[in-house]
């Protein structure tokens, strides 16, 4: 099935009601439940077409995920939404074991990842999630990097057989593939800027910035970097990363996520078993993360484009 148009909208979560609104209107079967996430249908720009087949659980993430189990046992495609900080932690037992265990068709979406809620502080900052559920067998983990990957995300997601995690950053986020296509598959890297002095490898907010970043290395500084979107975390494209490692011999892997675990764990595994090169890894120290509006969170943590620029400068003399 394909989209009928490409989305108009920056905002992520307009964009997911306006591709879960595409799907449900092919799929009769098909059921999204919410957990307390109700505002995310409540918008008068994209409203729900379906909202039978919305529900919402209330403050209940736990209870939401059994509950998908066994509409899908029954058949269906479940989606579920709510923040990505209780995705990763507070429901992560019913993820393994009623949804991955029995490896069914559920596709868990995680809203406000990363610092995109940096003014609520530690409890939904969501930092770990790549960590903890790459680890979980049977789940596919995804890294949407603007709305008109996300739409391509959830598509891909549902024509998927199995479980499905998708991050989801918070509100507006800058267009990475207004003027590139967007050929997101399940699996696989997008080369969003071609390079030969190094690599920079990012995944969901941090890849507009990634992008922007190359732009100013290479007519400021005479760098030129290549910039993966690894919107696929598992599974992983490890030819593109082997690929990267050999022809450009650095890699700097970028996102918003402890440096433990993450993308960069994910990367420097690949590369030291493969093709071992200098792999830098910018994230979050371990660290409870400081408190602020996410812009200037992100600033802090050298996450937007003049810190990748300066990283990549310190980087490139080692």
């Amino acid at each position: 099935m394909e989209n009928k148009q490409q989305t108009t909208f920056e905002n992520m979560q307009l964009a997911v009601i306006e591709e879960i609104n595409n799907l449900m209107e092919k799929d009769p079967e098909l059921v999204m439940i919410n957990a307390d996430f109700g505002l995310l249908f409540r918008s008068g720009k994209v409203p729900p077409l379906f909202p039978e087949r919305i529900l919402d659980v209330g403050i209940a993430e736990a209870n939401m995920i059994s509950i998908a189990s066994g509409m899908a046992y029954s058949g269906r495609t479940v989606f579920t939404t709510t923040l990505a900080a209780m995705v990763e932690a507070r429901v992560t037992e019913q993820i393994k074991l009623d949804v991955c265990y029995p490896n069914l068709n559920v596709k868990i979406l995680g809203h406000g990842r990363g610092l995109s809620f940096g003014e609520a502080g530690f409890t939904h900052i969501a930092i770990e999630d790549f960590a903890i559920l790459r680890s979980i067998p049977n789940l596919t983990v995804l890294a949407a990097s603007d709305a008109i990957q996300v739409q391509k995300m959830i598509r891909a997601a549902y024509e998927h057989n199995g479980p499905v995690y998708i991050a989801v950053p918070r509100g507006g986020v800058p267009l990475v593939y207004s003027d590139i296509p967007c050929d997101f598959q399940i699996g696989k890297a997008v080369t969003i800027r071609e390079g030969n002095d190094l690599t920079i490898i990012a995944a969901g907010d941090t890849v507009a910035y990634s992008a922007e970043a190359s732009d100013i290395l290479s007519k400021e500084y005479g760098v030129s970097a290549r910039v993966l979107d690894m919107a696929s975390i598992k599974p992983i494209d490890r030819n593109a990363i082997v690929k990267a490692a050999k022809e450009t011999g650095r890699i700097l892997t970028v996102e918003s996520h402890n440096t433990i675990g993450g993308l960069g764990g994910a990367v420097a595994e690949i590369v030291c078993e493969e093709e071992p090169v200098r792999v830098c890894r910018l994230g979050i120290p371990d660290c409870v993360p400081t408190v602020g509006m996410t812009k200037e969170v992100v600033h802090y943590y050298h996450l937007d484009s003049e810190g990748i620029v300066k990283t990549t400068l310190e980087f490139m003399k080692k």
